[in-house]
C-alpha cells in the first residue's frame, strides 16, 4: 500500500514536472521577402512576396506601394491571406509614367515587417 501511495506521488511530481516546463513560444516579428514586380501596365502590376516565419503568430500579409521610396501599410495596400508561404498579389489604380516602390509585409502581434523594395515604372 505504502510503495503504491509513494508510486502515486512520484507519478503526479512528475507529470507536475512535464507541464511546468512547457513554455509557450516566443512571438517575434514575421519574416518577409518581395518577390520581383511583373506585369506591368499603365494602371496594375502584379507583385507578392513569401513569408517565411511568421513569428509563432498568425500573420497578415500582402504588398503596400508608394512613389515615395519607403512605402508602409499606410500607403496603399493589399492583404493576400494569413501565415506562412508564397502569395501573388495584384497591385491596381496605378497611374501611367508614375514611378512606384513596392515592398511585401507581414504582420502579426509584435508589428509589422517588411520586405526589401523593389521599383518599377508604369508605362506611359
Amino acid at each position: 500500500m505504502k510503495k503504491t501511495a509513494l508510486f502515486i506521488v512520484l507519478c503526479s511530481f512528475a507529470i507536475a514536472l512535464t507541464h511546468s516546463s512547457c513554455e509557450e513560444e516566443e512571438v517575434t516579428l514575421p519574416k518577409v521577402t518581395t518577390a520581383e514586380v511583373t506585369d506591368v501596365i499603365q494602371s496594375a502590376a502584379t507583385c507578392g512576396g513569401e513569408v517565411t516565419s511568421d513569428g509563432n503568430s498568425t500573420t497578415t500579409r500582402g504588398v503596400c506601394w508608394s512613389p515615395a521610396d519607403t512605402p508602409t501599410i499606410e500607403d496603399n495596400h493589399t492583404v493576400d491571406g494569413t501565415g506562412e508561404g508564397v502569395f501573388v498579389s495584384e497591385i491596381t489604380g496605378l497611374a501611367p509614367n508614375v514611378t512606384y516602390y513596392v515592398r511585401a509585409y507581414a504582420t502579426n502581434s509584435q508589428g509589422t515587417a517588411y520586405g526589401l523594395t523593389k521599383e518599377f515604372k508604369t508605362p506611359l
